[in-house]
């Protein structure tokens, strides 16, 4: 008895059905006259078809101004690297601008998500499989607070003198709208001026509104006038 497999009218060889390419095949058996037997031959045509691959996509958030690398971060299981045709990064950035690469991951703050694509291959279909949503979180905002130019760390105090003294508060922060005591700055101005003339204590409380990619940040100064030291 002999049996052999032909492919595209070529004879192969130690044909092994477990590790054949897809195709279509013709498998031919043929036994040869004996004493009892004429020779027969019979042939059967069958198709091993492409598979579907079984791909993973998973990938960590970050938070915004993160330097990363982005091969630490995206997973891709069930596919070898020199596979994939295309990676997708999309999605939407807290701003609401709409983002589409495939060439960079994103940078702004938001959701998205990553879909990988792969071409069709002498044993596999072509596909696509699409990671669940990650997130680029706000990056803890900030907000410093500089007392007639010296940035704030302790409590500032002056004497009373019988006039009103002027304090200038400057704030410093990420970008978002400033309120100093709940009262927003215009937007061409950092400063306020606190024009203080008795004795008493001011609690200057400053906030920075969040923006789309820095968490609302706050701080607070004081300001303080003393009684006069009489000589």
């Amino acid at each position: 008895v002999n049996t052999y497999a032909v492919q595209g009218g070529e004879q192969i060889k130690n044909f092994d059905i477990l590790r054949a390419d897809s195709g279509i095949y013709t498998v031919t058996v043929k036994i040869t006259d004996d004493t009892n037997y004429h020779d027969k031959t019979e042939a059967i045509e069958f198709a091993i078809a492409k598979a579907d691959r079984s791909v993973t996509v998973s990938i960590d958030g970050w938070i915004y101004g993160d330097i990363i690398d982005i091969a630490d971060k995206l997973v891709i299981e069930g596919i070898q690297g020199s596979d994939v045709a295309s990676v997708k990064y999309s999605g939407t950035t807290n701003a609401g601008e709409e983002y589409d690469s495939e060439t960079d991951p994103p940078e702004e703050a938001g959701k998205y998500t990553v879909t990988v694509k792969w071409d069709e291959t002498t044993n596999y279909t072509a596909g696509s499989a699409e990671s669940e949503e990650f997130i680029i979180k706000r990056a803890t905002g900030s907000a410093k607070i500089f007392v007639n130019g010296t940035q704030y760390t302790e409590k500032v105090t002056a004497y009373y003198t019988g006039s009103a003294q002027t304090f200038k508060v400057t704030v410093k922060g990420h970008g978002g709208e400033i309120k100093i005591n709940g009262t927003p700055l215009p937007s061409d101005t950092d400063t306020m001026d606190y024009n203080l003339r008795d004795v008493g204590r001011t609690e200057v409380e400053v906030t920075v509104a969040q923006t789309a990619n820095y968490d609302e940040a706050t701080a607070t100064a004081i300001i303080e006038i003393l009684p006069a030291v009489i000589q």
